[in-house]
């Protein structure tokens, strides 16, 4: 669907793909992604308040003064400071671009790749080719169009059939805006063969005002098990656009949390298939918002065979002017028989000012499912909060200890017991500023 309001935006992209024609390298094929995506975002362009998945989240800001794509390489300053998980293969990417000094990716098991995506398509085009461009469709998305348009760089794991990878996988993102209105376009592709398991701890954060539009492409396959968390920490100033977009095999499962503290605009969208009989998909995450920020969790799961289950559970609290959006959507295909689905978005306002919207929803096509969503929103238990003041405890520590204890339903859902802590620890010290 055309979006005639973001028309020039779109043609400053367009320009700016000719112009840097020089800087986006890379074989034929991944140049005719690169032409296809732009024909596509060219034709649709930025979603503007008429689009349904967008009518919740206005990006004005992006369009205002567009967000051009640098291909300048910055290497990255002190990334020890970001580092979440002791002992992790450690992974640096700097303003979108793999940095090869600064990680350190010497502790995996053989046959393991962890690698920048500029290398592998070169390198492992077998590997890649397959999958790069395949899943996240340029054709329907405006962000994954724009992502494609441009992407140089980024980050590609992939683990043959059966390798267990033990440490955590920890990619430090980091971005450094050394102009105005910068973009960075990470593309990521992790593939785990049948039977592999792994770890992967993102931490998305940085200074200035900047537009990060990654995208992550994922194959889990039959018996495998990718755990996938994420800590949004971006600078307040920036905008974070993520698009994920999972296939699930067999007996898989795929575990997705992400944890948002940062950005004055987040939008966090994830396009689950269940694919293979008896897939499993976990997607939770918490929020914490203050000031005029605003993160928007979209979440698709399409069921599209038996026996598969999805659980989704998203508790957040916003102060300030803070808005939060949860748009959710269970798909049960025809033929998806003895599906279990199950969606829960919780919020608590803090203030007057502060909103959500929430729109889960369930496209059921199978007769024999069990499926279910909820919703709600309010302000903090008073009579919990009389009781706990009733019994000596400061009415701040009080506060902090009912919403403490809300949030961490949602962080507790976290399977990996390092990630889990460390994901606590944050919550904690970012109530603190609430």
């Amino acid at each position: 669907m055309p979006v005639h309001n973001s028309l020039k935006t779109t043609d400053a992209y367009k320009a700016h793909f000719t112009a840097h024609a020089d800087d986006l390298t890379g074989p034929d094929w991944v140049q005719e992604l690169r032409n296809t995506a732009l024909a596509a975002f060219t034709e649709n362009g930025l979603p503007g308040a008429k689009h349904e998945r967008w009518r919740f989240t206005p990006i004005r800001s992006l369009e205002k003064q567009p967000y051009l794509p640098t291909f300048r390489k910055v290497a990255a300053n002190d990334p020890s400071k970001g580092k979440l998980i002791d002992g992790a293969v450690s992974v640096v990417i700097v303003n979108g671009r793999f940095d090869a000094e600064a990680s350190d990716i010497a502790n995996l098991p053989e046959g393991a790749i962890v690698t920048s995506l500029a290398e592998a398509v070169e390198q492992h085009k077998a590997l890649v080719e397959p999958h790069l461009g395949r899943i996240a469709s340029a054709q329907d998305h405006h962000f994954p169009a724009l992502n494609a348009s441009f992407m140089t760089d980024g980050l590609f794991i992939h683990l043959p059939r059966n390798v267990v990878v033990e440490p955590v996988i920890e990619v430090n993102f980091i971005s450094t805006a050394t102009a105005d209105n910068q973009a960075f376009q990470p593309r990521n592709l992790i593939v785990l063969e049948a039977g592999a398991n792994a770890t992967v701890v993102e931490h998305w954060y940085g200074q200035g005002d900047y537009l990060n539009n990654s995208v992550t492409e994922v194959v889990v396959g039959d018996n495998a098990h990718l755990g996938h968390y994420r800590l949004n920490a971006e600078s307040d100033e920036a905008s974070h656009i993520s698009t994920i977009t999972p296939i699930v095999g067999r007996d898989a499962s795929y575990d997705n949390f992400t944890l948002t503290t940062g950005a004055k605009l987040a939008r966090n969208e994830i396009h689950v298939a269940l694919r293979g009989t008896g897939a499993v998909s976990h997607l939770n995450g918490t929020y914490l918002l203050d000031g005029d920020q605003h993160t928007d969790t979209t979440t698709h799961t399409d069921h599209l065979v038996e026996h598969g289950n999805s659980n989704q559970t998203y508790k957040g609290v916003v102060a300030g002017k803070g808005h939060a959006v949860f748009q959710g959507k269970i798909h049960v295909h025809p033929g998806a028989q003895k599906t279990d689905g199950y969606q829960l978005n919780q919020a608590i306002l803090l203030s007057d000012t502060a909103e959500i919207d929430s729109k889960p929803e369930l496209e059921i096509y199978a007769d024999d499912v069990k499926c279910s969503h909820g919703a709600t929103a309010g302000q903090l238990d008073k009579q919990a909060l009389f009781y706990l003041r009733s019994r000596g405890i400061p009415h701040a520590e009080a506060r902090a200890m009912l919403i403490e204890s809300f949030l961490a339903q949602a962080i507790e859902l976290i399977e990996h017991e390092a990630v889990q802590e460390k994901f606590m620890e944050i919550m904690r010290k970012r109530l603190r500023s609430l």
